[in-house]
């Protein structure tokens, strides 16, 4: 049974993918009245945690060239969804119906200090940006380079999400090329589906995050260790270069 509550209501169930992954508490927000309320919500939360870290995803209609061959696509619709994932919830703002960037998540989109992240979110910040003019989005950082650093490879959103936290994330590629994501209402299943992907990117960023910075400590631990336990020069044993007998 799936659930979801439309503006600042929190789902109570999930979830689009019927594997190990699924998403709790997600809002949908498809009017620009109520975004100033879910920035908000947003800041107090990273706040709270302390966390200034923020999953980023958009979602937009595809034009195919041949609807058989799901390989033959031009991925150049406007963003029609943005999903913005934070330790409590995600935020699922429906940005096709917005004349413009509402200032607060402008703002939100444009500081320095939170970081934005993803996989494969160059492009995604390239079409959010295509389609509002003046809007800018810092400090962004895609997660297959933090990949590459850990794990000596890059991967699809999914195949990270099962190497790394060890859950299955199911990612139906017909469902997101066939959905329309500018209909005037949006299934349950198609809020979960965007509310997931920028809700795995942060923990991924997170979890990735954390093991390089306990690889980067052992590996520091082991040089101070290692040089600790070299002879100081006073300390080493007389040689053939110093007119004394081994």
């Amino acid at each position: 049974r799936r659930h979801y509550e439309s503006a600042l209501g929190l789902s109570s169930t999930s979830a689009y993918a019927s594997g190990n992954y699924t998403t709790t508490n997600y809002k949908l927000i498809s009017s620009e009245s109520d975004v100033d309320a879910a920035v908000d919500s947003i800041w107090a939360d990273m706040k709270a945690k302390g966390q200034y870290i923020i999953g980023l995803d958009i979602e937009h209609n595809t034009t195919m060239t041949n609807k058989q061959q799901l390989g033959e696509r031009q991925a150049n619709g406007d963003s029609a969804v943005l999903s913005l994932a934070v330790d409590e919830a995600t935020y699922v703002f429906r940005v096709c119906r917005f004349e413009s960037l509402p200032g607060s998540l402008s703002d939100l989109l444009a500081s320095d200090s939170v970081a934005k992240v993803g996989v494969g979110i160059k492009g995604d910040v390239t079409n959010l940006t295509r389609k509002f003019r003046g809007c800018h989005v810092s400090n962004v950082h895609e997660i297959n380079e933090l990949a590459g650093r850990k794990l000596g490879h890059t991967g699809s959103l999914a195949s990270l999400c099962l190497e790394v936290l060890n859950k299955q994330l199911l990612k139906d590629n017909e469902f997101r090329l066939y959905t329309d994501w500018e209909a005037d209402e949006l299934s349950p299943d198609a809020v979960e589906y965007a509310a997931a992907d920028a809700n795995v990117s942060l923990e991924l960023y997170v979890s990735l995050t954390r093991q390089l910075d306990i690889s980067e400590a052992i590996l520091a631990m082991y040089k101070e260790n290692f040089k600790r336990l070299q002879p100081d020069s006073d300390d080493k044993p007389p040689s053939m270069d110093d007119g004394q007998l081994l």
